[in-house]
């Protein structure tokens, strides 16, 4: 699922190609020579390291295998390569992705990666200096206590120190990434599934293809660790129903399926007289000036349909026509369907203001209507009702004008609604 936003929409697609070939090889050499530097100087890091980490006096670590010690050693200078290039890779990465994310997205994206290195970094540290030892030195007293005479394999040693540093880099992030993205608004009710199976998704990937063969052993205990702690971390945000608009509450159309919709109300650059009148139960209210000339008003009601898992957004002052073809489909591709009120063509027919509250309500209810099924008799009435209005007459108009209308006294209260669903 990919969309273009607009910001971005005077770029072609060559030229992003071209840029991240040039980043991807910017940071390619600078860590390939990195690597090579500290091969140079990895046997002194590595020996530095197997000693801190021997549990017994003597010698018990020996290379059994030449070859994969070899490549422990080229593991190791590669990735004291990579994190030396720390600093240019956050910058190649964040210059690519700007344009190509919203506000919001970009704002929480940095945030996380920024943390998550340093949150990595700090629990590597602490891992490698405080708990590995201890760690190993309790398996090396436990053997002893059975009577056996411990011998290591120094290449296994340090590979499983490595993947369990691995391993608390991938618990880090995760956390970092459920804590920001549950205080930003992110994560949510109408989001938590998204969020799911994603972090999940990828986490348990890494874990599973990465483990070393002689500690395949882990594999499950770390898988089902995983996924309990991002449970606890995230279960106050993934019950969490936003109300920074209002409250978007699911409902089922005909076949079943849940919608939850979000109201555009917007001003028209002034030319919308129903504009702050539309707040409508059960929706989400985002108020704009002119969604057709702003194209950082419709990322916005991009980024609030994404957060909260819009499926229908509803324009109240024009038919959807005035917006422009790449807001309609993006909205396409993201499966999320247009509608319009079109309440500046009704303010047009009418001499005096009317009731701008019932007018919103019955183009919601014709929305509704043609969205989640029903008796189209139904949806008006309650509306109706639920004013208080006691017509006269109940008329349908037909035509170029098509809704419903009602003769309250004097004022002939008519609605045009036009929608389209993606």
């Amino acid at each position: 699922m990919t969309i273009l936003l607009e910001s971005d929409r005077f770029d072609a697609p060559q030229s992003h190609l071209d840029e991240l070939s040039i980043r991807v090889t910017i940071v390619f050499l600078f860590v390939g020579s990195l690597t090579l530097l500290w091969s140079f100087y990895v046997d002194e890091i590595l020996r530095s390291l197997v000693e801190h980490l021997q549990p017994c006096q003597g010698a018990c670590m020996n290379v059994y295998d030449p070859a994969q010690w070899s490549a422990v050693r080229w593991s190791a200078a590669l990735l004291l390569g990579f994190v030396s290039s720390l600093p240019l890779v956050l910058h190649h990465l964040f210059r690519f992705s700007k344009p190509g994310l919203l506000d919001s997205e970009y704002r929480f994206f940095k945030r996380w990666t920024l943390l998550a290195t340093f949150g990595g970094l700090l629990a590597t540290y602490a891992i490698v200096v405080g708990l590995l030892p201890e760690l190993y030195r309790f398996g090396f007293e436990q053997h002893m206590g059975v009577g056996l005479e411990a011998q290591y394999n120094t290449a296994h040693v340090v590979m499983l120190a490595l993947y369990l540093v691995w391993i608390t880099w991938i618990f880090v992030t995760t956390v970092l990434l459920l804590v920001l993205g549950g205080t930003l608004g992110l994560i949510t009710s109408a989001t938590a599934d998204w969020f799911r199976l994603r972090i999940y998704g990828l986490g348990t990937l890494l874990i599973i293809t990465t483990v070393p063969g002689h500690a395949s052993s882990l594999a499950l205990p770390l898988l089902a660790t995983y996924v309990t702690m991002g449970e606890l971390v995230g279960k106050n945000w993934y019950t969490t129903t936003s109300t920074v608009f209002g409250e978007a509450k699911a409902k089922f159309d005909r076949e079943g399926r849940r919608r939850r919709f979000a109201v555009m109300d917007c001003s028209c650059l002034g030319a919308n007289e129903h504009f702050g009148a539309c707040s409508p139960e059960g929706c989400t209210t985002l108020r704009f000036q002119g969604l057709c000339a702003s194209y950082q008003e419709r990322e916005t009601a991009l980024d609030h349909a994404l957060k909260h898992g819009i499926t229908d957004l509803v324009v109240t002052g024009c038919n959807r026509q005035p917006l422009p073809a790449s807001f309609i489909q993006n909205l396409e591709i993201l499966g999320i369907g247009l509608h319009g009120l079109d309440l500046m063509r009704l303010r047009s027919h009418r001499v005096e203001s009317g009731n701008l509250q019932l007018d919103t309500a019955l183009g919601m209810a014709s929305i509704y209507a043609d969205v989640l099924g029903g008796s189209t008799d139904r949806w008006f009435t309650d509306v109706l009702e639920k004013y208080g209005v006691l017509p006269t007459e109940l008329v349908q108009i037909d035509g170029t004008l098509r809704g419903w209308g009602t003769f309250n006294g004097d004022i002939l209260i008519f609605l045009h609604s036009t929608q389209n669903e993606a």
